[in-house]
């Protein structure tokens, strides 16, 4: 159950294709990377971000069902944030075992992750399911922000590692 936390934190876009200045140059668009710190200057407009998480701290709770997963099992944990290898904030979120198909070592778990990173001037909310523990790359949607974030929305993949991950995120802001 670790791994598969690791792997949907890993904390964000439907398509990794999406998730890169290049990508977007190639499609057209002339999106900047988006700055993290800066409280006078919010974001605006459309800009990539890009972090790379490790795990700080994770408890695992089985609530109410035999041991291996079951529905209603939670993940609590704690990220944190670097970018250019410099840590640069944390995030804490949660992981939910939402539906448990088949049963020992042929059973399909689905999880609802919801996380929020706490950077310099800001924070990001992200929210995805994962649809089985074995996937590389997971979907997320960014459902909010605050400080330089504010009114942030948008999409991008959290590529999975060994305790740990990258998240590409395409924010869009109103």
């Amino acid at each position: 159950m670790r791994k598969r936390v690791i792997w949907a934190v890993a904390l964000a876009t439907a398509s990794a294709s999406l998730a890169t200045p290049a990508a977007a140059a190639q499609r057209g668009h002339d999106y900047h990377a988006c700055h993290v710190s800066n409280a006078a200057n919010p974001n605006r407009g459309e800009c990539f971000v890009q972090f790379d998480v490790q795990f700080a701290q994770v408890k695992k709770l089985n609530l109410g069902g035999p041991p291996g997963p079951s529905l209603g099992d939670e993940m609590i944990l704690s990220l944190d944030v670097f970018q250019n290898g410099r840590k640069i904030g944390v995030g804490d979120g949660t992981f939910t075992t939402t539906r448990v198909t088949g049963s020992g070592p042929n059973s399909v778990v689905e999880s609802q992750g919801i996380f929020t990173l706490r950077l310099p001037d800001g924070q990001l909310s992200i929210q995805f399911i994962q649809l089985r523990d074995n996937e590389q790359v997971l979907p997320v949607a960014v459902t909010g922000g605050s400080g330089v974030f504010r009114g942030a929305g948008g999409d991008g993949t959290i590529t999975k590692g060994n305790d740990s991950g990258v998240v590409k995120l395409h924010l869009q802001f109103a």
